[in-house]
């Protein structure tokens, strides 16, 4: 955390010795919810991280020919039109921390079962490059689910996506669940993502996972059902 905070404070130094740490300022001209029409900030681009009004932040949504639409994302209070937009020249970016192992996290690094954010969080990509088809390898390693109608009639490969689809309460979080459980000892990290789901729903999959012993080698990345919908929105891509 020290290294990293170091080289924090060093970026900000060669910013302002290049001259870099001057920013553009926006008007806020309309709020619709979390989408904010912004005026002003004419060297914006996709995805930029901005700072909105006072403590607010979001990303750079819609690029139009005299204004930008902007998502917000985390705000501390309402926004309101003529509320100041500074554009920060970076890509919008999660958090993620090695120690989220049996722990349940959000997209910010923050452990949503004490309410801190981890001290070894740092920033990461919420999209990044597909690699091209040329440069895939081969399905040939096993995913054994521990199903046997699953392993023995329709078995998964690693690499592979695996879609399940049933009505409610017919066993869907149940296959999940048995699925990584069955993965303890074979050297897997497994990520359950929960979205729009009640505090009590996740909890009760993160009691059954610890009962089994695999919250070890398991992450619960969540998005609970009164997050923003920007939240909900940006987490299955966080998480993938």
């Amino acid at each position: 955390m020290e290294s990293y905070s170091k080289s924090l404070v060093d970026k900000k130094i060669e910013e302002i010795k290049a001259g870099r740490n001057s920013y553009e300022i926006g008007l806020v001209t309309a709020v619709k919810e979390y989408i904010l029409t912004v005026r002003g900030l004419e060297n914006a681009v996709f995805m930029e991280r901005v700072l909105i009004g006072n403590g607010a932040e979001g990303y750079v949504n819609a690029i139009r020919r005299s204004e930008i639409c902007v998502t917000v994302v985390k705000s501390n209070g309402p926004v309101f039109i003529g509320d100041q937009v500074r554009g920060t020249g970076e890509t919008y970016k999660a958090a993620f921390a090695l120690s989220s192992f049996s722990r349940v996290v959000d997209m910010f690094g923050r452990d949503r079962m004490t309410d801190q954010v981890l001290e070894d969080a740092e920033p990461i990509a919420i999209e990044n490059e597909p690699i091209s088809i040329m440069d895939r390898g081969k399905v040939c390693r096993p995913l054994e689910t521990g199903i046997a109608g699953i392993d023995l009639i329709y078995p998964i490969g690693k690499g592979q996506r695996q879609l399940i689809i049933g009505d409610k309460k017919t066993g869907k979080t149940q296959i999940t669940l048995d699925a990584i459980a069955n993965q303890k000892g074979k050297n897997m990290v497994c990520i359950y993502v929960a979205i729009g789901k009640t505090k009590k729903q996740v909890k009760r999959v993160y009691q059954e996972l610890l009962a089994k012993g695999c919250m070890s080698y398991t992450i619960i990345l969540a998005a609970f059902n009164d997050d923003t919908p920007p939240v909900l929105y940006l987490t299955p891509y966080v998480a993938a």
